[in-house]
């Protein structure tokens, strides 16, 4: 099955951690049809498997049925809450999921954020997809990842041919040829032993939000919310503006046509409800787009 990983890349995998992980956990986020998750399990003493598709869950669990090491959760990492994920030990994370910047990106930061007592961070398709390297070269940036090393095809630098498809594979689809010196995984460190560094972009950052008006009596969003790095702020209809952070939750905002207005963020940072002025009451709230998506993509799973 050449959409799991490689050989070589299990290989490397069994060769750096089973001298030293005998007794840790680790979180798997993408599961597919089982086939790393085996190997995990041969590793570690615990392993916890997290995809979004259930077909894909089920499938996993028939190939492993031979190990008893093994949770299996359906749950969306960039949606759904990590409060079941941080209130257990886990020792590394093998991210594998989405490999869209947003969701590696979001993936990263949150196993940093949440994940006690995280070690190691392993990725996959480094070779492959460009928002798995950028999120990657961000975090080695910030000294959040460090000692990364390729694993996998292209471990050494070596020339590998990759195979894609400009479609769906085997429907009105051309199979293309690349050729990469990039290896097929990465395995780092972490490397700020109390979390995250502090130079580190919030997770709001460079996000869409959508803005409702209170009382909410239908979900059709007056505007779009953009933090910006460096304090900039994009506001549908209103224009640009700039933030600023009071504390944890709390920023002071800038926004044409509004005197003082406060917005306070959920513990996640997922979303936030905002007033027109200082002390007055509350009339925004403000939700992150995915969230709002999550129920439709729940709901496509099932025509299946």
């Amino acid at each position: 099955m050449r959409v799991t990983t490689s050989h070589l890349y299990k290989r490397h995998l069994a060769r750096y951690f089973c001298p030293i992980a005998a007794n840790w956990t680790v979180l798997e986020l993408g599961v597919y049809h089982g086939h790393t998750t085996s190997v995990l399990a041969a590793i570690f003493r615990r392993v916890f498997s997290v995809d979004i598709k259930e077909e894909f869950l089920q499938v996993a669990a028939a190939h492993t049925k031979h190990h008893s090491n093994i949770v299996f959760l359906s749950a969306d990492s960039l949606s759904d809450s990590w409060a079941s994920f941080r209130n257990n030990h886990v020792d590394v994370v093998v991210i594998d999921a989405d490999h869209t910047y947003d969701y590696v990106h979001a993936d990263t930061l949150n196993s940093l954020r949440h994940l006690q007592p995280l070690t190691h961070l392993v990725f996959d398709d480094f070779n492959s997809e460009v928002g798995v390297q950028r999120a990657i070269e961000e975090f080695q940036s910030t000294g959040a990842l460090v000692d990364c090393q390729g694993i996998g095809t292209g471990w050494n630098g070596s020339a590998t041919k990759l195979i894609s498809w400009n479609g769906l594979e085997g429907i009105h689809s051309e199979e293309k040829t690349v050729w990469t010196t990039k290896s097929e995984g990465m395995l780092c460190r972490k490397g700020v032993p109390d979390g995250v560094p502090r130079d580190l972009a919030p997770v709001f950052v460079d996000r869409r939000f959508f803005l409702y008006e209170l009382p909410l009596t239908f979900p059709t969003p007056v505007g779009v919310f953009r933090f910006l790095p460096h304090g900039g702020l994009v506001v549908s209809k209103r224009g640009k503006g700039k933030w600023k952070m009071l504390d944890d939750q709390n920023l002071k905002l800038e926004i044409p046509g509004l005197s003082e207005p406060e917005l306070l963020f959920n513990l996640d940072r997922t979303a936030f409800v905002m007033s027109e002025a200082k002390g007055a009451k509350t009339r925004w709230y403000g939700i992150r787009d995915h969230l709002m998506f999550r129920p439709f993509n729940m709901a496509d799973q099932r025509f299946a």
